[in-house]
Order: C-alpha cells, then sequence, then structure tokens
C-alpha cells in the first residue's frame, strides 16, 4: 500500500506539471509507474560514435535543441522466455536466473547506443522487486571506450493487459531529464503515449508525441494490429501541437514490435491513413474488414518509415527460434500539425499544371466534361504529406554491412544467444531525428493565400466521410453496390493516372521540355505525320515531348499488378524507337529517340525500381542535372513528391 501511494503521488506531480505547460489533460491506467532514477557506472561492450547510418556496435551523438534520437527493442520477457518448461520447480529457477543474467544484458544492448528516448516492449514490472530491478538497470551509466554515457533516470511503465492484475508483462519508455520532462502520458491496452517536452534554458524547447506499441503476435489477428495502431493515433491526435516554435513541435513516433513487416495493411495504415475494407490478406492469412470499420480507422496523418530507403542495412529485426528471421520492429514518423491542419483545408496547397493551366474547351461535350472533371480534381490534389521540419539523420543497422555474413549467420539461426551477444530475440532498432533546413515553416496565413481557389470550390464538396456514410445506408442490392464499386474504382484509378501525368509534366516542363504532347496518337505529331507504320489509334503514348536534343516518349500507368503492366507496355511499343530513328523529320531535327520511359506506380504508391532508373534517366537528360549527384537528388525528391501526391490521392 505504501508502494501504491508513492507511485499515485509522483503520477499527480507529473500531471500537474503537464496541466501548467500546454499538455492536454492526462490518463493512465491504474498499472502505470514513474521513477526517478540515482546514478552509478557499469562496463560495456566498446563501440564508436557515428554521425552516419549507426552500426551495430556504434552509437548516436549527443543531440542538440530542436533533435531527439529514439531506440526501441523488444527486450523478451522471462515470463515468455520461460514457456517452454514445463516443470514448474525449473521454471520458477530459470525465470530467477533469467532476470538477473540476461534481462540486464538486453537492457544494455538498447542502452548502448545513446539515444535520447528509449521504446522498450516485453519489459516486466509491476511489483517492487521488477521495478526495482528495472530501475537498476535503465539507470546504469556505460563506458563506451572513452566516453561515460549517461544513464536513464526517468521511465514510465505501463502493463501490456492492463485488466489483468497478475500480468507483469509490458512496455516501458525511458528518458533522461536533463533532456526532455514528461508533459502527458496515456496508456492504453498493448500501448502508451508519451508527450514529452525538451529542457531549453530559454523554454523554448519542442513538443513532441512518443508512441510505444507491442502489437498481437498471433499471425491470423490482423484486426487487433489494425485496431490498436488506429487507437494509438486517434489518441496521438489529441496532443497536436497547433503552435509550431520549434522544429520538433507536432512531431509524432510510433516505435515497438508490430509483429508485422513494413508492407502490411498495418503499416499502409500508418502511412496512407486509411484501411481497405473487405477480405484483406496479410502473411497468408486473412481478415474481413467491414466498410464501417475501415472509415472509422481512417485517419489525417502521413507517417514516413524511417528505413524506408536504407532496407539494406537492417535486413532483419527479429528471428525466433523454429520460426525464422523477419522485420518486425517497425519506426514511424510524421509532423502532425501540418497534416492535421492540411486536412480541414487550413493550409491546403494545390498542384498548378503547366502544361494545361485552363480547363480544356475542345472537342465533344462527353470529351470536355471528362477533361473538366480531371483538371478539377489536378487542382484539388491536396499534399498531406506536406514536407516535414524533420528530417531522419541517420538510423540504427541491425548488420554492419553487406559482408557482415557472420552476424546474419548467428540472427538466422535463430535468437536470444548471449553467448555470442544477443540477448533477446529481437534486435534494436532507432533514427536521429534533427530539424530540415531546406523546408521553410510556412505559417497558416501564407499557405491559405497560395489556394484561395482551392477554399472557394470548398463548400461545393462532400467530405469521404460522408459520402462513405451515405453509401452504408443506402440500402441498395449487392450487384448493384458491385457496380457501382467498380465504376468507382476505375474513376479513382484515372484520377490518379492523370494526378501522376500532369506532375510528370511539370516536372519536365520546369526542366526545359518543349513540343509537349499528351495523349495524341503518334501518327498526329510533327514528326511523324507521314509514317505510315504509325497510324493505329491505340499508339498514343501519355507524353510525348522534347529534352534537348532528345525526343521523350514516356508512358504512365497506376496498376496493381505492376510487373506485367510494364512488360504490356513496352510490348507495345517495343518498335518504336526503330521507327522514329528512321523518320526523315527526327533526323533533319538532330533528335536522339529516347523511348519508351515507363513511370508505373502500384496499388498503394509504391514506386517499383525498373520506374526510378527510368526517371533517374530523365534527370540526367535536363540541363539542371549535368551532374550524377545532382540527377540523383533530383530525382529522389520527385519520387518522394510523387508518392505524396498519389497517397493523397486514395
Amino acid at each position: 500500500m505504501e508502494r501504491l501511494l508513492q507511485v499515485g503521488l509522483c503520477l499527480n506531480c507529473i500531471f500537474l506539471v503537464a496541466s501548467f505547460q500546454q499538455g492536454p489533460k492526462t490518463t493512465n491506467d491504474d498499472r502505470s509507474s514513474v521513477s526517478s532514477l540515482p546514478t552509478f557506472s557499469v562496463e560495456a561492450d566498446t563501440a564508436s560514435h557515428s554521425t552516419d547510418n549507426i552500426t551495430p556496435n556504434e552509437f548516436f551523438r549527443y543531440t542538440e535543441p530542436g533533435e531527439v534520437s529514439v531506440v526501441s527493442m523488444n527486450i523478451l520477457a522471462p515470463s515468455y522466455n520461460s514457456l517452454s518448461i514445463d516443470s514448474w520447480d525449473e521454471r520458477t529457477e530459470f525465470l530467477k536466473r533469467d532476470r538477473e543474467e540476461r534481462v540486464p544484458l538486453a537492457i544494455q544492448m538498447a542502452k548502448q547506443h545513446n539515444a535520447d528516448i528509449l521504446c522498450l516492449q516485453e519489459v516486466e514490472g509491476g511489483t517492487n522487486d521488477l521495478e526495482a530491478a528495472l530501475k537498476r538497470s535503465l539507470e546504469e551509466p556505460l563506458q563506451i571506450e572513452n566516453e561515460l554515457l549517461s544513464g536513464y533516470d526517468m521511465f514510465l511503465w505501463t502493463s501490456l493487459l492492463p485488466k489483468r492484475e497478475d500480468n507483469v508483462v509490458g512496455n516501458c519508455i525511458a528518458w533522461r531529464s536533463s533532456r526532455h520532462s514528461l508533459a502527458a502520458v496515456d496508456c492504453f491496452k498493448r500501448g502508451m503515449i508519451c508527450q514529452m517536452t525538451e529542457v531549453h534554458p530559454n523554454d523554448k524547447g519542442g513538443t513532441f508525441c512518443v508512441a510505444n506499441v507491442h502489437l498481437p503476435a498471433k499471425p491470423s489477428n490482423i484486426m487487433g494490429r489494425l485496431k490498436t495502431i488506429s487507437k494509438t493515433i486517434q489518441k496521438m491526435s489529441r496532443y497536436d501541437k497547433k503552435e509550431r516554435k520549434s522544429p520538433l513541435d507536432g512531431l509524432f513516433i510510433v516505435a515497438g514490435d508490430f509483429n508485422c513487416d513494413q508492407n502490411s495493411v498495418t503499416a499502409k495504415l500508418l502511412t496512407t491513413g486509411y484501411s481497405p475494407y473487405g477480405n484483406l490478406k496479410d502473411r497468408n492469412y486473412k481478415a474481413n474488414v467491414s466498410k464501417a470499420s475501415a472509415l472509422m480507422m481512417k485517419h489525417d496523418y502521413r507517417f514516413k518509415d524511417v528505413y524506408e530507403d536504407r532496407r539494406d542495412i537492417a535486413p532483419v529485426t527479429v528471428s525466433l527460434s523454429g520460426r525464422g528471421p523477419g522485420c518486425m520492429d517497425q519506426l514511424f514518423f510524421a509532423q502532425a500539425s501540418r497534416a492535421s491542419k492540411a486536412s480541414k483545408g487550413a493550409t491546403q496547397r494545390t498542384v498548378e499544371v503547366a502544361a494545361n493551366p485552363k480547363p480544356p474547351r475542345k472537342g465533344g461535350k462527353r470529351r470536355v466534361r471528362r477533361q473538366r472533371v480531371a483538371w478539377v480534381q489536378s487542382r484539388r490534389i491536396i499534399q498531406l504529406s506536406l514536407p516535414t521540419a524533420i528530417r531522419v539523420e541517420s538510423v540504427l543497422a541491425t548488420i554492419s554491412g553487406p559482408d557482415d555474413t557472420q552476424r546474419l549467420e548467428t540472427i538466422y539461426a535463430g535468437l536470444p544467444n548471449v553467448e555470442k551477444g544477443f540477448p533477446s530475440d529481437h534486435v534494436p532498432i532507432g533514427a536521429l531525428f534533427v530539424p530540415d533546413n531546406n523546408i521553410s515553416t510556412n505559417t497558416a496565413d501564407e499557405l491559405e493565400a497560395e489556394n484561395t481557389d482551392t477554399h472557394e470550390m470548398k463548400g461545393n464538396e462532400v467530405s469521404l466521410d460522408e459520402s462513405s456514410e451515405l453509401r452504408l445506408s443506402s440500402g441498395v442490392s449487392s450487384n448493384v453496390a458491385r457496380r457501382r464499386e467498380a465504376a468507382t474504382l476505375s474513376v479513382g484509378v484515372r484520377r490518379r493516372h492523370n494526378a501522376v501525368l500532369q506532375c510528370v509534366t511539370k516536372w519536365l516542363t520546369e526542366r526545359g521540355a518543349y513540343d509537349i504532347h499528351c495523349d495524341e496518337p503518334l501518327y498526329k505529331l510533327k514528326y511523324t505525320k507521314d509514317v505510315t507504320k504509325l497510324k493505329k489509334k491505340s499508339r498514343a503514348p501519355d507524353l510525348v515531348c522534347s529534352l534537348g536534343k532528345s525526343l521523350v516518349v514516356i508512358e504512365i500507368t497506376v496498376s496493381a499488378q505492376p510487373d506485367s503492366a510494364r512488360r504490356s507496355k513496352l510490348k507495345k511499343y517495343e518498335d518504336l524507337s526503330k521507327v522514329l530513328e528512321e523518320c526523315p523529320s527526327v533526323q533533319d531535327a538532330g533528335l536522339t529517340v529516347q523511348c519508351p520511359f515507363v513511370i508505373l506506380l502500384d496499388e498503394y504508391g509504391g514506386i517499383p525500381e525498373e520506374t526510378k532508373h527510368d526517371i533517374l534517366e530523365l534527370a540526367r537528360l535536363t540541363s539542371f542535372s549535368s551532374i550524377e549527384e545532382q540527377a540523383e537528388a533530383d530525382a529522389q525528391r520527385f519520387c518522394n513528391h510523387l508518392q505524396g501526391i498519389f497517397n493523397e490521392m486514395q
């Protein structure tokens, strides 16, 4: 009883501090506890500091104001590690030895990377003895070569299943009071959210949110993982900071053991903002998600995977004995205030179509109507994936490099393996977030001035939530509903296709493209009017233009089967290069034929490697990208821009 009263007093003090700051009212479960820790030292494995991608034997640098580093790791609870032992006496003895020997090594493995925030899963607590052991393990500084890394003098633990009084396994977030203070906390089943504030000498520290989750492990429990992530995002939205004075203001970080990979429907819910309905497949398991459930899970944020372009240095994060390796630990981030404001129409941005600044008025009534709808919709593209004020400077690799075969073999053989330096069946992941100096923090008024025309049209729009509710209560037959759904899907694909085409057109126009022709038959072009081999009306590429001394032909497609769609496009125009090179007009103009380039996106907005290569080749042809490094950077920026627009169109 005495311990509970002390813990309650500590929690009340923290909530009182949060109420005087900007944080909202906090909530917590009865099985949450916060502790303040002293400091002493222990020895640690040797490692070194790095500012690039952090190898498993290196650690993050100490952060400056406006920066934060986060490490996440599942340390494997002894309660789970001992499940294979049948004898009660042997299991009790194993639990005691495992808690005293292996668990401190696992926590030390997470601490040795010098992160500001630690997100730990499968941490035992809830009793005096277990929390005292956790306290000792977190507070211990680590001697890394010639540098002493500070311990973590503050932590918050919460039960994984709060309604079970005997459950001692939960999640833990630890931090250093010299760098951050706790502004608010919200603990719930399988997750916890901490709103942190930087300790700044002028009280100008940024406020951000860290969510630590441990999603259901059963592979078939797809709905359980979706609902937990949806609940986490909904709870985090309460801490959306309206004003931004620091780059960290409005930053949302979601870390933990997802028990699914980065391509799962759970991860897509974070990155796209919605979940498809119907029969969803994840790791050979299916779940039926109703329209109502999918509608309730929809959110306004567009999270980014810190390992999105770095999976080569983190090919595995977990290796369960008997089940094999995988990537189940994830780390996502989003800039909350920018996304939420954009979704409400306060800071919307439209994409100007350079090649077609005015609505088309040529052709028949039906054609004009289709073109005008496409034009208006392209003007309404809302970039919810706006550039954030925070970028990822470096991430924590799980292997030292492609030649680190020995470490991979050890991991693939199954974990834990304490003898070889793997005290848990998971390895830590992490990232260092720093301000992006290339992104200007525009105010809401500046963004509104750029989008006056968008706000004028807003009154005539029907929101997605409203239209979905109408469909749910329409009472039509299943056949009619299927036909309407197919028609809606077709229109959606065409909208995304047109948006991608207009973005590519604008991108090339800004880089010196001329003689631009969109969706015109080849035999009507000025270079090919007299060529008899091009009389097929179906041979109408999406985009034909000239870049310097190159004649470029581009096909754009959005498909759920990108490989077969690419093969089909290439086969359709396989003879085009030879035919165009033989055209007298092309030869007289001194043009080199470059075709066909296929710009292809899958149904989730993913860009295949072949498409990235084609975009890079286009960047090399422009006058703005004569240097190879500039071309690669330009191509990567355009790919990111294209994905952001595509995701919002969905």
